[in-house]
């Protein structure tokens, strides 16, 4: 049977309610207690009762202070007195003469509902009625802080992540707590919080370095990837992006604490990018690719607001640039990246098609810009973009390392991820399949204040990403040690906040000033208790107050480290089967696109067409319409086919992965386009140019003259 008024809990009486600002409070008399257990503690939680003892306020003790006979001006006469004789006070004269007035924030109200199914206490989140002067008041029961450490976790996929604590008091079952000078108490109080909740929400990590962040990050990260792994509402897969500026969460760091790859039941749902060598075959299983990217695959608006600085970005070549066409962009960038500064000029001028009054000084700028791109991020057998979709698409955790590159490449890298991945569940969210290719994705932001403060733009990927993510399938954790530092419209809008010890008294105010759940107490807990591991969070719309926690440390929580021997071995996980099947798939396409390029008897191909005179090399080449051998490959591929390599409906194989199978079938040796039209077409369209000697042997017909764009 649950009570809420205990009579072996019962610590003094209720005496009036006071205002404070945005908080209510109120005063409690507790005379003194010779129980240490009854002698009220800062943060801890107080009843008092409602009307009956079935209901109660909830309170928690900000602070208390002595008053009475003892602590006035004959008082302090009398401990002076005690002092100099070397006499402590009797016990029986506190008892009879000393008494405490104790403050408490309110934080709701408590209500046991008796019935067939037996007593359930319920919390209320709001407390109108005022207790009668009088009224008891009461420490709350083992069963009914229980319910209350797991107030906003009452669901099925709630994981424990540590247990109650009051400063060096942890309420662990009497196990040891890691440091010397933390004391275990006999009740066990586990802290549980519903993992779901990281989801299409904002989750913000507060913490000073060394105080325990990485350690709650892993540990969330394995609980929610327990079992199936997370879904969404509608049941997709959720994948998670670790955009890791250490390279820290993944293998084994120099003092032997494990990474994620080190969870038994993560073998087959991570994979990891990285420049690192891996430090033995067993942890190399997990390694897909390198920090290797592709810009010709990426919008060129994208690449550019992202890569150059910001006193170039009016230029008018840069404006040039953000407007190319793909075909264009394709081929300044291949061109730069062969002859980098060498380029000549005439071909950037007329690959971007700057007319003549212009193009001198205008080309020169873009090839100055589009080597510092080139050299900073562009390698042409780069996969990091496409692969790291695919994984996310699967429900994977992937890693990209970025500790072996500048922080302001890392930045650029993680940007341009954070782009293509919004942009695609923002096309898909507006689709006329109702988001059926949207991929729901957890994105991990370390140092967050760099790139989602006061003064970022917001057209910065990271700002779209936590501002408008949430309703096309993206969440966010977002670590800092400066809450200060970030912009205060984000700040506002978080869902969980996880704060650890802080210095800064701007940090704390800024945190108050934008969730006021944390109170002057709470705060002061933050900045004079600096103990690693210890916890305050907070999370909406189930926790409605914040809970002091110790969190559990993930090198106990079900990791396991090989043995030497182990290590010299490569072992079978998701990642490296991966590898293999986008091989194969890549296999499959190149077949589709000899297929379609050179079909058989009754298979249905292409058209070719003759090029007009005034193309320098209409002699030994055609070309083809780019949409209809990109929809003609599309048809020739399985239903795996066409969700790697097609666009969310699968009828148009996408450009990139095209061009690279044309390459990659010997039919060509570098990817050439044109915009022309058709003698039928009143508009132009993008063409290929194939030679004329792959066509030798082939039973393909030859139609009539394209018409070529002028500029």
């Amino acid at each position: 049977m649950v009570s809420l008024f205990e009579p072996n809990r019962l610590i003094g009486m209720f005496k009036g309610f006071t205002e404070e600002g945005l908080e209510f409070r109120a005063e409690i008399v507790s005379p003194y207690q010779p129980n240490e257990d009854l002698t009220p503690r800062i943060g801890q939680f107080l009843l008092v009762e409602l009307g009956s003892p079935d209901e109660a306020a909830l309170g928690r003790i900000t602070r208390f202070f002595p008053v009475g006979v003892l602590a006035g001006r004959e008082g302090d006469e009398y401990l002076a007195e005690m002092q100099r004789s070397h006499t402590e006070v009797p016990a029986q004269l506190k008892e009879r003469r000393l008494r405490y007035n104790v403050k408490v924030r309110l934080l709701g109200g408590l209500r046991v509902d008796r019935g067939n199914s037996g007593d359930h206490p319920k919390f209320v989140p709001t407390v109108r009625k005022l207790p009668h002067l009088g009224a008891r008041v009461s420490l709350p029961g083992d069963e009914v802080l229980a319910f209350l450490c797991n107030l906003g976790a009452q669901t099925s996929t709630a994981q424990t992540i540590g247990y109650f604590s009051l400063g060096e008091m942890i309420y662990n079952g009497g196990e040891p707590a890691g440091e010397d000078f933390l004391i275990s108490q006999p009740q066990s109080l586990p802290v549980n919080f519903d993992v779901k909740s990281l989801i299409s929400r904002r989750s913000f990590v507060f913490a000073r370095a060394g105080y325990g962040k990485s350690n709650m990050l892993k540990l969330l990260i394995s609980q929610l990837y327990a079992g199936e792994g997370p879904k969404d509402a509608s049941g997709r897969n959720v994948g998670m992006l670790i955009l890791d500026p250490e390279g820290e969460y993944f293998w084994p760091d120099e003092n032997k604490r494990p990474g994620l790859c080190n969870v038994p039941h993560l073998k087959d749902k991570i994979a990891v990018f990285t420049n690192r060598l891996e430090p033995s075959p067993y942890y190399g299983s997990w390694k897909v690719g390198g920090i290797k990217l592709d810009v010709r695959e990426l919008k060129p608006s994208d690449v550019v607001s992202l890569c150059l600085p910001e006193d170039r970005q009016n230029q008018q070549n840069v404006n040039k640039l953000r407007g190319l066409r793909r075909d264009q962009w394709r081929n300044l960038i291949d061109l730069v990246a062969e002859h980098g500064h060498n380029a000549e000029e005439g071909q950037i001028q007329r690959m971007a098609g700057f007319r003549e009054s212009d193009a001198g000084v205008e080309s020169r700028a873009m090839r100055s810009n589009l080597v510092t791109i080139v050299n900073r991020l562009h390698d042409p057998e780069g996969t990091l973009q496409e692969r790291v979709t695919k994984l996310l698409a699967e429900g994977m955790i992937v890693v990209v390392d970025l500790s072996l590159v500048t922080g302001s490449i890392g930045l650029q890298i993680s940007g341009l991820l954070l782009k293509s991945i919004f942009d695609h569940n923002q096309y898909n969210f507006t689709s006329s399949e109702g988001g059926k290719g949207i991929i729901p994705t957890i994105a991990v932001l370390e140092e967050a204040q760099s790139v989602l403060g006061r003064r970022a733009n917001d057209e910065s990927p990271f700002v779209q990403w936590a501002k408008e993510g949430r309703k096309y399938g993206l969440g966010a954790i977002m670590v800092t040690q400066q809450p200060g530092s970030m912009a205060p419209e984000l700040l506002s809008q978080g869902d969980n906040f996880f704060t650890f010890h802080l210095l800064s008294a701007h940090d704390l105010k800024t945190l108050q000033h934008h969730n006021a759940h944390f109170s002057d107490d709470i705060l002061a807990s933050v900045l004079n208790e600096p103990i690693k591991g210890n916890c305050f969070f907070w999370s909406a719309p189930d926790q409605p107050f914040v809970l002091p926690a110790r969190i559990l440390n993930f090198d106990d929580v079900g990791t396991n480290m090989p043995e030497s021997g182990e290590v010299t071995e490569s072992v079978e996980v998701r990642a490296g089967q991966y590898e293999g099947e986008a091989r194969q798939a890549e296999s499959k396409l190149v077949e589709a696109v000899r297929r379609t390029l050179f079909p058989s008897a009754t298979g249905e191909g292409v058209e070719f067409y003759e090029l007009p005179d005034q193309h320098p090399m209409h002699d030994s080449v055609v070309a083809c319409y780019k949409p209809r051998l990109s929809a003609q490959v599309a048809t020739k591929l399985d239903e795996d086919g066409q969700a790697r390599f097609c666009n969310s409906t699968g009828s148009f194989v996408g450009d990139e992965y095209l061009e690279s199978a044309l390459k990659r079938s010997g039919i060509l040796s570098s990817v050439d386009s044109i915009m022309a039209s058709r003698p039928t077409d009143s508009k132009a369209g993008p063409f290929y140019i194939i030679p004329k000697a792959v066509l030798e042997g082939q039973d393909v017909s030859i139609r009539s003259t394209l018409e070529l764009e002028t500029q």
